[in-house]
């Protein structure tokens, strides 16, 4: 029952990731990696990224009923997003490899996922992020964080929910208008 409860999940949120024109890199136990900006002209990775995300919370919230009739535990899912540099190719044996993105950027989204239990929030951007999306989403700073990896603290923003400018965008992409 709970791969099936997965296998649904990761297809509803698959869906999702492609509507916004994002690349579902790997599954990773019950987490995902998506990478956006990897194909030429997305000049709007930072806000398809935030504007996925925000949806794959909304879709979250409706197999939670299911999930937790289940698993007897409601579906926590945390998202972390940032914007940056990577380093993007197949990587892997000669006999196998996987698309993947590495560095310094992708690490930090990962640490921002993990941070998402500590500091009781779903959905944290970086500062970089929030640059790019400040106008589509309603969303607090947080004290700067260590992360591990990191000399420096981590400016990072807890997203409540979108602007009314984030709804519009929203619903341009996914009736297919360029932005």
């Amino acid at each position: 029952e709970v791969v099936t409860l997965l296998e649904t999940y990761f297809d509803r949120m698959t869906v999702i990731v492609h509507l916004y024109d994002g690349i579902v890199d790997k599954f990773l136990g019950d987490g995902m990696m998506v990478l956006f900006g990897v194909t030429p002209n997305q000049n709007d990775h930072a806000q398809r990224a935030v504007l996925c995300a925000w949806q794959m919370l909304e879709e979250s919230s409706t197999v939670n009923w299911e999930w937790e009739r289940i698993t007897g535990s409601p579906l926590n899912i945390g998202i972390g997003i940032n914007t940056g540099v990577a380093i993007i190719g197949e990587i892997g044996a000669e006999w196998r490899k996987e698309l993947t993105a590495l560095g310094a950027n992708v690490n930090l989204a990962q640490r921002l996922e993990q941070l998402t239990k500590e500091v009781g929030a779903s959905f944290l951007i970086s500062e970089n992020t929030y640059e790019r999306v400040a106008d589509l989403v309603v969303a607090e700073p947080l004290e700067p964080l260590i992360v591990k990896g990191f000399e420096e603290p981590i400016w990072a923003y807890k997203v409540t929910g979108l602007t009314e400018v984030g709804r519009r965008i929203r619903r341009s992409i996914l009736a297919g208008e360029t932005q």
